[in-house]
């Protein structure tokens, strides 16, 4: 049968009660397999696939395929806000958050080197060469499987208000960033957020909107408030604004160590778990690392 079928990667899940799923939507059917993790293994491994009906001709062909590509890229954005992680990434592509890790032989992307040729002329294994390679593809341990919570979502994103739209793909865009990148885009999500439970007048530093619409992940944060966050975003060179003074070119200082595990992290999980109240999901607990 003719049938154009995209396929995620194998993702890195671990599943607590999984059954297969599958439903339609948009003329597309949705379904998954679920591998559980073998002996010594934290995770299994988890596949989407995403299938048209029957293709019989070129242009048909052609057309599913921009249509379903477009839908892919959707999913991969939802996603995030089921799993609580951007989990459709390589490992070259994932954040390191405070780490770098330097291979010897990798060059950066648009470069390549001999440096293979010249183990093989020093008699060197290249495999032994530099610092070894981390497992850095991202996991999830959810408890169902996604597709539950996928149909909910594509029943109800086009419905969802412009604003949220922005603030989902916004979030989601952060993780793709570079390093340099992200804490930029982390203010403008938090901005966002904000805006839609901003501070009522009259409150002055008694901020209590994190006990007040994210009750549940609130120990997460260990006291910290939106408005500990809003003072990062506005001070730190690597946030949203460089300049400390106008009429001078000083920049504030940059985040330190501290600051850079817990300003992203908990920004992320502010935006993810909005984005979940909208669909009427319950949040998600955890911080992800």
């Amino acid at each position: 049968m003719n049938e154009l079928i995209y396929k995620s990667i194998p993702l890195n899940l671990l599943i607590q009660k999984y059954e297969p799923l599958h439903f339609e939507y948009g003329g597309y059917t949705f379904s998954d397999k679920y591998i559980p993790p073998k002996e010594k293994q934290k995770y299994g491994s988890y596949i989407l696939k995403i299938a048209t009906g029957q293709i019989t001709e070129s242009r048909q062909l052609n057309g599913s395929s921009v249509k379903l590509s477009q839908m892919s890229e959707l999913v991969t954005m939802l996603f995030k806000y089921i799993t609580g992680a951007s989990i459709f990434f390589d490992p070259d592509g994932i954040d390191l958050h405070r780490k770098r890790i330097l291979v010897a032989g990798e060059c950066p992307a648009g470069w390549s080197s001999n440096f293979e040729e010249i183990c093989a002329s020093l008699s060197i294994g290249p495999i032994f060469i530099g610092v070894p390679r981390l497992l850095l593809k991202p996991n999830v341990q959810i408890l169902l499987s996604p597709l539950y919570e996928l149909h909910i979502m594509l029943l109800q994103y086009w419905k969802l208000d412009a604003t949220t739209q922005y603030l989902m793909r916004l979030n989601y865009e952060a993780d793709l960033a570079s390093n340099i990148i992200r804490g930029m885009a982390y203010g403008k999500v938090l901005e966002i957020i904000d805006a839609i439970h901003p501070l009522p007048k009259g409150r002055g530093k008694n901020d209590t909107r994190i006990k007040e619409y994210y009750s549940e992940i609130q120990e997460l944060f260990k006291g910290k408030t939106i408005k500990n966050l809003t003072d990062l975003a506005n001070n730190r060179a690597d946030t949203r604004h460089y300049v400390a003074q106008k009429d001078d070119v000083k920049p504030h200082p940059f985040m330190n160590y501290d600051e850079l595990g817990e300003y992203g992290p908990l920004i992320d999980m502010l935006a993810i778990n909005e984005v979940r109240m909208k669909f009427g999901l319950p949040m998600l607990l955890s911080l992800k690392e």
